[in-house]
């Protein structure tokens, strides 16, 4: 969101871009990445915005003039920046390493910035047709709670006197994993607490709350841990925590919130299988109306073993 943002504010105004502005663009985006993080980490997304911004500055503009296609030296450079960048993530990060994958925020802005090239280029935008590969990462979690943000639009006579470190210290006493991001009027904090109303009281001290997100990373941990090396696989659809007890207790390895009012999506399944490296799969959608998504979900792994067992009720 920080990236995309100053992406955009950068040429705020503008009606055309010309190379020149990139520079800028990715620049004001790693500065500001990186002001919003007390504890840059490299291998992560924000070595990405620093290679750019590196790149941008060090490019020869000259070519320019030599191309019959605006910008396609230039973004022929910047995708293989972004792939080499992307690539290199592992050797940055200890834990990508022994997982064996590449960041997964660098990864994800590299898709953003070859589709936004794509359509520069007048190109279609396809799906990748090849999956990134799932990684089993171990999380100890000494203190689980609620991933919490909200975006505080800051009232006239608040704007001067926000003071983000101030700020950013009084969350710290009820949250972890903080991040604050503002401009002249807008404020977006992003923070791990298991009070989340402390969070929304803290901010509307400032002004008015226009987007609240909140997400029980309990449930998370509870429902999406990934599982490697099964020799068969058994995917579950559940309504109620009693009844999800109960179906992890009789060894299913992932279990999909769902029941008659809140079917899951074929993304839902498509997650849960994913999330679980095994010869062969088992689903129980334990609903008729949700064996649709479940057909659909399988016609998405060709090269995979996956059985839908029709299963009616819970």
């Amino acid at each position: 969101a920080v990236v995309s943002t100053q992406s955009t504010g950068g040429v705020q105004g503008k009606k055309e871009l010309v190379e020149q502005d990139f520079v800028k663009i990715f620049s004001e985006a790693k500065d500001l990445a990186y002001k919003a993080v007390k504890n840059p980490v490299e291998g992560t997304i924000l070595t990405l915005t620093k290679s750019l911004a590196e790149h941008a500055k060090t490019h020869d503009f000259k070519k320019v003039k030599k191309s019959k296609i605006p910008f396609k030296a230039f973004f022929a450079e910047v995708l293989d920046v972004v792939k080499a960048t992307v690539a290199n993530t592992p050797n940055l990060l200890p834990v990508l390493k022994e997982a064996d994958v590449v960041d997964s925020g660098a990864f994800g802005l590299g898709l953003f910035i070859e589709g936004m090239i794509k359509v520069f280029k007048g190109e279609k935008i396809e799906a990748p047709k090849e999956k990134m590969n799932t990684a089993v990462i171990k999380h100890n979690f000494e203190e689980v709670g609620f991933c919490s943000e909200i975006i505080i639009r800051l009232a006239d006579n608040d704007i001067e006197k926000f003071k983000k470190e101030k700020f950013e210290k009084a969350v710290d006493k009820f949250g972890s994993s903080t991040v604050v991001v503002h401009d002249e009027e807008l404020v977006k904090v992003h923070t791990h607490t298991k009070i989340p109303g402390k969070l929304l009281d803290a901010g509307q001290k400032f002004g008015d709350l226009i987007k609240i997100k909140i997400n029980n990373m309990q449930e998370q941990v509870d429902n999406n841990d990934i599982v490697d090396n099964l020799d068969k696989a058994i995917i579950a659809v559940s309504s109620g925590r009693g009844i999800t007890k109960k179906f992890k207790e009789l060894g299913a390895h992932q279990v999909i919130d769902g029941g008659q009012t809140a079917n899951p999506s074929t993304q839902d399944l498509i997650t849960a299988i994913e999330n679980i490296k095994a010869n062969e799969y088992f689903i129980f959608p334990n609903n008729k109306n949700i064996f649709m998504a479940a057909k659909q979900a399988k016609k998405d792994f060709k090269d995979k073993k996956i059985h839908i067992i029709e299963t009616k009720t819970m």
